[in-house]
């Protein structure tokens, strides 16, 4: 019997001699091919671009509901997203789960704008439960038959399992008897090959390096046994270590390469700009070309939602020199005002207005009901932890606050009872009251014909006892009022989020809320009456047609293109009083005709790191702010070119 197992175990490790992660990369590309075509097939790419879709819905619908800003101790992150989808749509087989949490990798790069690298692989966590797995696979199988052939080369047993082993002891140890752990499973069949040569040179050191040890001091056979079981883990440990960085090595190397060569123009236009120190002569020519070329590739080239140089470039000069500009601009108003100056000043009141008015508002199809598979999404239930279920929601803190308050409140109160008690069981005891009698509903206090009690001579002592019952009251009474106080308030608080989120959840998302919020101030009795207050107040609002989120100017394209021309614009006028600045006008009026006759397609911007949500709307375009930008950039490439007149401000 011996004989035949290790003939099995010898057969699989021939198989097993290399490693072999050529099926994983295979699956990892066509993932990605098939990513890439508009019509997927395969189950799981299939699946990941509907959640991607749903990633945008629920990040839209978060910021509407309860603004950007993260209140979690850690910000969540596009590793963050890709993780949860393979937490949920990972496959069985182990090396598509390799490769799908690889594609994953792969996605959080391309959607954050970054190139694909080993770091990027090897630091999502999907990828690293993807391995945890296998290595627990590993240690499952071969832990045991480790121990036993890491005892073989310390001459501890005749016959190692794996016949790359045999003949190469490097000691003659004896463990008194103490019996090795028994290998039970002699079949595993190992898709990626963790044993191979090197493999054996390694467990060859590690026997070496345990032989020096033991060598050095005088251990016990069962210490023996413990310092077997250490190797064999850390074996276990390192292969599958070395073999997880491999593995993203290869997946590294067959991700097809993005060629983007525009970040090259800011190298070229350093050069220029050191050519026209140098030879002033080429200013009138080389300037105006470099800022022309510059206005077609924003307008037509530049992607500000993907192009991280691009927008980190726009981002830290554009705006703080549009700011310089206008406070550079503001005191020459009060010198001379003239209509120059007024269509400078409309410039800017455009611009600031852009950061606040939206772009789309009213659309049907950004409804929440709109995108019917949101709510089986993995990120609908993120939506609710961010919204009302999770500890840092804010619905979920004023809730707490509020029975907590309302908790203090009547526990405070029901003291004061009791402290009322014992004041009367004093009087008792003291002979101020005879007895308590109840007549009918009513309760009477029996007075003594006479006690020392009321004698003047101890008027000093229920003098005292009264005015320190009296300052009992008056300090609850003060802390009463102070905690009703932050009632009311806490409960406007929670009123207010909780309108605001209702407005904008479809059915589904409002029965959800509804519930929870109804259940949870029903948890405790004496807040109930603030949640049938809350449901009776909200019960119309709750009714009523959900409000599809508001697009601003700043999640288009053409909304950031129409901003940044009228900034760049401004400030050339301003600062350089250069008619330069009418390229910029330019770019800013073709961005709001393109923006005018586009307006149906929607690509929505709606955070770093997260997919443009693609819709196609049927009305709620707002004109006001597109028509805007028209008119102040046709009235200054009217004033600077065709009245041949100089703006000057």
């Amino acid at each position: 019997m011996k004989k035949l197992s290790l003939i099995m175990i010898i057969m699989i490790f021939v198989t097993l001699n290399a490693s072999d992660f050529g099926k994983v990369v295979d699956i990892f590309e066509d993932y990605i091919k098939d990513y890439k075509r508009a019509d997927s097939r395969l189950p799981e790419v299939v699946k990941v671009k509907e959640e991607l879709r749903n990633l945008a819905v629920y990040r839209l619908y978060k910021i509407q509901m309860v603004g950007s800003l993260e209140k979690r101790e850690l910000s969540l992150t596009t590793s963050d997203f890709m993780t949860k989808l393979y937490d949920v749509y990972a496959p069985e087989d182990l090396q598509k789960r390799i490769a799908f949490s690889a594609f994953l990798a792969y996605l959080a790069s391309e959607l954050s704008g970054h190139r694909t690298t080993l770091s990027s692989i090897m630091k999502l966590p999907a990828f690293s439960k993807s391995f945890d797995l296998y290595r627990q696979l590993v240690r499952k199988k071969f832990y045991n038959l480790f121990i036993h052939d890491v005892a073989y080369l310390l001459g501890i047993v005749e016959t190692p399992y794996i016949e790359g082993l045999q003949g190469k002891k490097v000691a003659d140890l004896d463990m008194g008897g103490v019996p090795l752990p028994e290998v039970r499973s002699l079949s595993f069949e190992d898709p990626l090959g963790f044993i191979n040569s090197d493999f054996l040179k390694l467990m060859v050191q590690r026997a070496k390096e345990l032989k020096e040890r033991i060598s050095q001091r005088e251990i016990e056979p069962r210490r023996i046994l413990a310092e077997l079981r250490r190797v064999s883990l850390s074996l276990i440990n390192e292969r599958t270590g070395q073999m997880q960085n491999e593995i993203a090595n290869q997946l590294v190397s067959v991700i097809p390469k993005r060629i983007n060569l525009w970040w090259i123009k800011w190298f070229i236009y350093a050069g220029l700009i050191v050519l026209v120190v140098k030879k002033r002569k080429l200013y009138r020519i080389l300037i105006p070309s470099m800022l022309t070329f510059e206005g077609v590739y924003i307008l037509v080239f530049m992607d500000p939602f993907f192009s991280r140089l691009d927008a980190y470039i726009y981002g830290v000069s554009v705006l703080p020199v549009f700011i310089f500009s206008v406070l550079l601009f503001l005191p020459r108003i009060f010198k001379e005002f003239d209509w120059v100056h007024s269509i400078l000043i409309a410039t800017i009141f455009v611009v600031l207005l852009g950061f606040f008015v939206p772009l789309y508002d009213g659309a049907v199809e950004l409804r929440m009901d709109a995108f019917p598979t949101f709510h089986d999404s993995v990120y609908y239930g993120m939506l609710k932890e961010d919204v009302f279920l999770g500890d840092v929601a804010q619905v979920k803190r004023d809730m707490v606050s509020l029975r907590s308050t309302v908790a203090k409140e009547v526990n405070q109160t029901r003291g004061v009872v009791r402290k009322t008690e014992k004041f009367f069981n004093d009087l008792i005891e003291e002979g101020a009251v005879k007895s308590v009698r109840k007549i009918g509903t009513t309760y009477r206090l029996l007075l003594p014909t006479f006690s020392e009690f009321y004698d003047t001579i101890n008027a000093q002592n229920y003098r005292n006892r009264f005015a320190s019952f009296a300052n009992f009251l008056s300090s609850f009474n003060v802390e009463s009022r102070s905690r009703l106080k932050e009632v009311r308030r806490t409960y406007a608080k929670l009123e207010d989020a909780f309108s605001k989120i209702i407005r904008y959840g479809d059915e589904k998302f409002r029965t959800d809320l509804w519930n929870y919020v109804d259940r949870n101030l029903r948890k405790q009795a004496y807040t109930a009456s603030y949640g049938k207050m809350l449901m009776e107040e909200m019960e119309e609002l709750r009714n009523v047609e959900p409000e599809p989120a508001k697009i601003r100017v700043f999640q288009i394209r053409h909304g950031i293109i129409m901003l940044l021309g009228l900034m760049v614009g401004t400030s050339f006028l301003v600062i350089l009083k250069s008619r330069m600045s009418v390229i910029f006008y330019v770019v800013s009026l073709m961005a709001a005709l393109w923006s005018m006759f586009t307006w149906e397609h929607l690509r929505i911007f709606v955070q770093f790191g997260i997919p443009l949500l693609e819709v196609k709307v049927s009305e709620g375009y707002v004109w006001f702010f597109p028509v805007m930008v028209m008119i102040v950039s046709i009235f200054t490439i009217v004033t600077s070119l065709l009245l041949r007149r100089r703006l000057t401000v």
